[in-house]
């Protein structure tokens, strides 16, 4: 990560981004999923006592997957039981693949990737976010 964000940077972003989040255009549902994605590293920093993302090279995950956008990655990593995401019908290229449409603006069909982020939200805010 080419930045150095500490665990309370990545709080504020995360509760940062949620409060532009008022309906489900592009640019919401993109900010949704940068808000997910802090407040993931968030919970991760905070279950292995790290303190900012330049820690991730000293955990396994930066050798796994780097540290990316990926929350399925996270959500494996953070050992959320797969149960909490049976009710959504997207595969993890789909999550992908909606984020670049998203990040560029290209036309796209959303289904469940609302519906799957609010998932994200409510196990963050499960969590203390």
């Amino acid at each position: 990560m080419a930045v150095n964000a500490t665990i309370n940077d990545l709080e504020r972003a995360y509760k940062a981004h949620l409060s532009f989040v008022k309906g489900k255009s592009d640019s919401e549902l993109l900010l949704k999923f940068y808000a997910i994605e802090c407040g993931l590293k968030h919970l991760y920093l905070k279950n292995k006592k790290l303190n900012c993302t330049d820690d991730f090279s000293k955990s396994e995950i930066g050798r796994k997957f780097g540290y990316g956008h990926n929350l399925h990655d996270w959500a494996r990593e953070l050992k959320i039981p797969k149960f909490r995401f049976r009710d959504y019908k997207m595969k993890e290229s789909d999550v992908k693949e909606i984020h670049e449409y998203l990040r560029y603006g290209v036309p796209y069909s959303p289904s469940d990737f609302d519906c799957l982020l609010n998932v994200y939200l409510g196990i963050l805010e499960s969590n203390g976010l």
